[in-house]
């Protein structure tokens, strides 16, 4: 049990998987009060009065990249959010823009990324990969078995993705930009593709899908797919396709997918992230 006198930290805003946070962050002892959190009521009045109550903050993976901080029909700029905590505070949020942590370490606030932990990284990527499959059997009117698949990208989505389709008796072909990627990806029984060149064509794909948020695929490759081939965008923004491909046929967009598909154990993922994230903190998680 944590000592509850020691801390105070709030979870603000999110998507399906921030309720179920709360309840594993609370099962383990941790006093957790919400703010904007899906049906859970609110322990404020505002954004503004929750965020000046809190030593610790959980934000939406999504919150700081905008420049504002939006929850309960209530919004600020999240520059602000470091000039209303206390000393010695902690933000805990999915990429932290380099100068939001230069302007919160001006006020002794500490910022967190849990897009950076790298056990959050590969439990989060185990919960897309397998959404991901999940999704591909609703959106598309075949079996994976047989299917040709691309799959963009050789990150820690990518390969369990890869190896998830490979089981099912798909196709599978992956795409890398380094020469040791493809490597690899040859090594591991896949087609290796060249990110971005796609050498052997874009014509015989049934479906394929995107793990990297920088552009991969431009309009003029998308228009080469089958008229049936189905484009799964699993990077959150940017993303992997650029503006025109996202208006075509057959795309599904699908970031923050664990939230989607898995919110539970997406959610456990989470609590566990933020507390590694406070952890480090002077008042002791025993």
């Amino acid at each position: 049990m944590h000592d509850t006198k020691e801390w105070n930290a709030w979870v603000i805003g999110g998507d399906s998987r921030y309720p179920h946070a709360v309840g594993t962050l609370r099962a383990k002892g941790l006093p957790v009060r919400t703010f904007g959190v899906g049906s859970m009521p609110n322990d404020a009045p505002d954004l503004r009065t929750a965020i000046k109550n809190a030593n610790q903050i959980l934000l939406p993976l999504s919150s700081l990249e905008s420049g504002w901080l939006e929850a309960e029909d209530d919004r600020m700029e999240t520059a602000l959010i470091p000039v209303l905590l206390r000393k010695g505070s902690v933000i805990a949020a999915g990429r932290i823009p380099g100068d939001l942590a230069l302007w919160s370490g001006t006020f002794g606030v500490r910022c967190e990324s849990l897009l950076e932990q790298e056990p959050f990284q590969i439990a989060n990527a185990a919960v897309t990969a397998e959404g991901a499959l999940g999704l591909a059997l609703q959106v598309m009117d075949r079996t994976l078995f047989g299917a040709q698949v691309l799959v963009i990208g050789w990150g820690r989505i990518g390969k369990l993705l890869a190896g998830k389709l490979c089981a099912l008796g798909a196709r599978v072909t992956v795409s890398g930009r380094r020469p040791a990627q493809l490597a690899e990806i040859e090594a591991m029984g896949y087609r290796p593709e060249v990110t971005g060149v796609y050498g052997c064509g874009l014509k015989d794909y049934d479906i394929i899908i995107n793990t990297v948020p920088a552009t991969v695929l431009e309009a003029s490759q998308a228009e080469n797919t089958k008229e049936d081939c189905i484009l799964m965008e699993l990077a959150t923004l940017p993303g992997g396709f650029t503006s025109e491909v996202r208006w075509m046929r057959n795309v599904v967009l699908a970031p923050g997918l664990p939230g989607r598909t898995a919110p539970r154990s997406a959610g456990e993922i989470l609590a566990e992230a933020f507390l590694d994230c406070i952890g480090g903190e002077e008042c002791s998680l025993e």
